[in-house]
């Protein structure tokens, strides 16, 4: 049997193969076979997966998505709650409201026990007119007057006491004049008495003089007489005597004389000092009353305030809620709360707390979306609203160790206008979504990692 051999191009013999058994052919067909039918959903995988990453890329570069910002929070009245208090505080005598109860403005929800203020009020009452009473026997004993003019509101005055007042000073007005007068009056006899001595020494200087000149005149005739030898020496000289008795007796009359009305200028003045002291000692205590009767004015119109004010009267019209002292008795601290009025007929709010990072989004007339999530959302979807007040700083929790900034939102008035079985109350919990400027899509993937490595890059 002849067999071919076959050379190459470089004139190596050529081997020829084993021919393959048919079983191997058919799976080497089959395997081709597969491999061709695979390529075409192989190609469509790949075109379609390019596709959708390119549509999902070209729509996260291109598509705007709406944000909000969700604050938690509860509805509030626009003028919110009114706080009932009460300054001094007190005494509870009778509860006149309870919780839920509708009230006006100006209605008398409670009634304080005055049994302490009455008392106060009678005792300011009391110092106030025995001032008034002491003021006017005071200027009476400073106008010189005998008597006392008493305020008609004393004359007037219905208490028992006021009687004992003015018999008092009345009393005490008598007292002090008499020892005034008695001072006075014992000055202007020492006055007198000087005055008479002065008057009587004058007189007795005067008949010295008259004699003095008659005296003069006879010393002067015998001595003319004694030089002509018709008296003698012993005439001479005892009428000289008389003479120098004389002048000598006015001299001392003068001396005299002079201190009396020394001391009368001394008593003089004694007098004066006298009626000086007296108005100084009027002026002082003038001054002094007034400025007591001032003080107690003013303590009286405080303590008047406060009788006045033992009626606790609502601020507002609206309906009672938290009412904390109900017992007869019961103590009431001052300027702490006693009961709230919620308003009526006003504008509710939703205020809400809201994140310190989504306060840059947030401004007075931004839309916003009202969940109240006390109904179910199935029965009420969420209302349109508007923010109407956005704090200007923020509020510090110390116990949560948290802050936050203070957002409220009005919701529109046409929101419900046909939802008559929604009742929206005070206190009810809600939600705020405020919506925020829209981003792209793109952004919502993007920032978290460029956000992460910018602080990764910041860290030492």
């Amino acid at each position: 049997m002849n067999r071919v051999i076959n050379v190459d191009d470089r004139g190596e013999v050529m081997i020829p193969e084993d021919p393959q058994p048919a079983w191997y052919q058919v799976l080497d067909e089959e395997r081709t076979a597969s491999r061709q039918s695979l390529r075409k959903p192989i190609m469509a995988g790949i075109i379609v997966i390019a596709v959708g990453f390119g549509g999902f890329f070209s729509w996260a570069f291109t598509a705007e998505l709406d944000s909000a910002a969700v604050a938690s929070g509860s509805v509030i009245v626009d003028s919110r709650k009114k706080v009932v208090n009460h300054f001094e505080g007190g005494i509870l005598k009778k509860l006149l409201v309870e919780e839920g109860e509708r009230v006006k403005q100006g209605q008398v929800l409670m009634l304080l026990d005055g049994t302490r203020s009455e008392s106060e009020l009678g005792q300011l009452r009391g110092e106030r007119y025995g001032l008034l009473a002491k003021l006017a026997r005071l200027r009476a004993e400073q106008e010189g007057r005998d008597q006392i003019n008493f305020p008609q509101q004393l004359m007037d005055a219905k208490q028992e006491y006021v009687d004992d007042i003015l018999q008092d000073e009345k009393r005490l007005f008598g007292k002090r004049n008499e020892v005034y007068e008695a001072k006075r009056n014992a000055q202007a006899k020492q006055i007198e008495q000087f005055d008479a001595e002065a008057r009587a020494l004058d007189s007795q200087i005067n008949a010295r003089t008259r004699q003095e000149k008659l005296v003069a005149e006879q010393l002067q005739g015998i001595r003319q007489l004694a030089e002509k030898g018709f008296a003698t020496r012993t005439q001479l000289v005892e009428i000289e005597n008389n003479w120098s008795d004389l002048v000598g007796d006015m001299g001392e009359f003068k001396a005299q004389k002079a201190a009396a009305e020394q001391q009368k200028a001394e008593a003089e003045i004694n007098l004066a000092s006298i009626e000086m002291e007296w108005q100084s000692d009027i002026a002082t205590e003038i001054q002094e009353a007034q400025l007591a009767l001032n003080d107690v004015s003013q303590r009286l119109r405080a303590s008047e305030d406060v009788l006045n004010r033992l009626e606790v009267k609502a601020p507002q019209a609206g309906t009672v809620a938290n009412i904390q002292v109900r017992t007869p008795g019961g103590v009431i601290s001052p300027a702490e709360p006693i009961m709230d009025i919620i308003p009526e007929d006003e504008p509710l709010l939703i205020e809400a707390m809201i994140n310190r990072q989504d306060i840059d989004s947030v401004h007075v007339g931004s839309k916003a979306q009202i969940k109240l999530t006390a109904y179910s959302q199935r029965r009420l979807a969420p209302l349109d609203g508007e923010v109407k007040y956005v704090a200007a700083d923020q509020t510090v929790d110390e116990q949560r160790d948290s802050s936050y900034y203070i957002v409220r939102a009005a919701i529109d008035p046409g929101a419900l206008a046909e939802r008559d079985d929604i009742e929206i109350r005070p206190g009810m919990p809600a939600d705020i979504l405020i919506l925020k400027s829209p981003r792209k899509a793109i952004d919502y993937l993007v920032d978290p990692i460029t956000e992460s490595m910018s602080k990764a890059f910041r860290e030492d």
